[in-house]
């Protein structure tokens, strides 16, 4: 495997890691608020938790709450996640347009030799021109002699 698909594995992983991350974090959260530990976040568990906060809350405002966030039994951990997690935030799809802002030095939406090549040098020795341009070939499905977003997106998925 050549140095520069080295780097960009390396980087995946700490995206994936980061992702776990956040995931147990939320998972830690959904537990604490739920309170009387029944799988749900309930209208009395978020009595508990605005009352830590000095908020008291009418429980006929809770149970709207909890019936407009997930069913008039509580909020399930899948809704919380997507409530928390919310699209564009640190989901791969965003983790993949950040690292392929970072390649696109000159800004264009294509990464070219010259972008790879000096992105890749700053983790480390320089990569040879000819091992960047074998990298851009593998990856351009369009024979434009750039890699777009799709390209980029699909070459790290297959790594």
């Amino acid at each position: 495997m050549l140095d520069k698909e080295l780097v960009l594995k390396a980087q995946l992983e700490d995206l994936k890691l980061e992702e776990e991350k956040l995931q147990k974090s939320i998972e830690y959260t959904f537990k604490t608020i739920d309170v009387s530990k029944d799988g749900d976040i309930g209208a009395d568990d978020l009595k508990k938790l605005y009352q830590r906060f000095g908020k008291d809350i009418p429980q006929e405002s809770l149970e709207t709450i909890v019936r407009s966030l997930g069913t008039s039994s509580g909020i399930s951990q899948a809704e919380f996640d997507s409530l928390v997690k919310p699209d564009g935030i640190y989901d791969k799809e965003d983790q993949f347009k950040r690292t392929f802002a970072m390649f696109d030095l000159d800004g264009d939406k294509l990464l070219s030799a010259e972008d790879l090549s000096n992105i890749l040098s700053t983790f480390g020795e320089p990569v040879p021109m000819n091992e960047v341009e074998e990298m851009i070939h593998e990856a351009d499905v369009d024979g434009d002699g750039k890699i777009n977003y799709e390209e980029f997106v699909k070459m790290l998925e297959t790594m």
